[in-house]
């Protein structure tokens, strides 16, 4: 537990740093007994993060009101329409007015969007969120720039063979933390997490679906460590190069990881079971703020994976993609 002393006495960089490497609750926690009054625009952008990511976007909103208008950033209208999005969700009157907001906020965000980040971020949200991909198709006029970026990226006959056969595992979703489960735990926690954020949809039985027929794969991720033990027997670095001492930032080495997963059964993975188990390859790891699971990217086939299998015929390998 963050020591509140010590964080007062941190520079505003290194605040920024060490919330950003904590799990929502503890910054919640934190910056709420700092109180809002004496927090920076970029630490009430990060509470309105730990907020939306502890799915309670309504206190997110009321964070984010606080930034004062010239000190709004795209980063700052992605979050608004992350909310938004989350609230109509269980909605059922006023759905259509939160989605309709969710898309204004998304399209300020790209139009005011000086890296791809943001961008990124909002076509990921629209991956995840049939129902304003369909809005916003219906009313491009209302959402030029969300509708030229989307549409040129995500175009209706875009698709291979594979990533229609994976498409499950790119709408999985889960908030990363530093506990390693075991699977009854992981399991109460999975179940309490996907009921809270799909309250009318949500039934435990869902948690044993197949959404990956592969009875191996590997995947990609990033995040932060201090030492190369923090790496799991079936993880290998993507460069080596990485852990050289002059790329450490605050004692730690920002690094690219391949993992190995095997399914239980030989044959396919569940939703729960795959979600425990990269919940389980991060435990250890740092991921700044980037602790929302926004799904699995399928990235092609690996023979050898860094030495972590040896397949003629090749395995398949997914990207996984963590957002804030």
């Amino acid at each position: 537990m963050e020591n509140l002393k010590d964080f007062l006495l941190m520079s505003e960089e290194e605040k920024i740093r060490r919330i950003k490497s904590l799990d929502p609750e503890e910054v919640i926690r934190i910056l709420i007994s700092v109180g809002t009054n004496a927090l920076s625009a970029e630490l009430l952008n990060q509470l309105a993060v730990a907020y939306n990511n502890s799915i309670q976007p309504e206190k997110a909103m009321e964070t984010l009101d606080l930034v004062k208008e010239q000190e709004r950033d795209a980063k700052w209208y992605y979050r608004y329409g992350y909310a938004y999005a989350a609230i109509s969700l269980r909605l059922q009157e006023k759905k259509f007015l939160y989605q309709w907001k969710a898309l204004e906020m998304i399209e300020k965000a790209i139009t005011g969007s000086k890296t791809p980040e943001v961008i990124d971020w909002c076509l990921e949200m629209m991956d995840l969120r049939p129902d304003l991909t369909q809005l916003a198709k219906m009313n491009p006029s209302s959402f030029p720039r969300l509708s030229a970026y989307y549409l040129k990226a995500r175009p209706d006959n875009e698709g291979s063979g594979e990533e229609e056969k994976y498409k499950k595992v790119s709408a999985i979703e889960w908030i990363f933390n530093q506990q390693e489960y075991l699977p009854d735990a992981f399991a109460r926690d999975f179940n309490m997490y996907m009921a809270k954020r799909y309250p009318d949809d949500w039934s435990e039985s869902r948690a044993d679906e197949f959404v990956l027929e592969e009875p191996e794969i590997l995947v990609i991720y990033e995040a932060w460590i201090r030492s190369p033990a923090q790496l799991h027997d079936n993880e290998r670095l993507n460069e080596e190069d990485d852990l050289k001492e002059e790329n450490k930032d605050n004692d730690m080495w920002q690094v690219e990881i391949m993992a190995h997963l095997k399914a239980d059964n030989g044959k396919a993975f569940t939703l729960q079971e795959l979600i425990f188990k990269l919940q389980n390859l991060m435990a250890d790891k740092e991921l700044g703020d980037h602790v929302f699971l926004e799904g699995m990217e399928y990235e092609g086939h690996e023979c050898e994976g860094n030495g972590l299998i040896d397949n003629p015929d090749g395995i398949s390998v997914f990207y996984v993609c963590c957002g804030s």
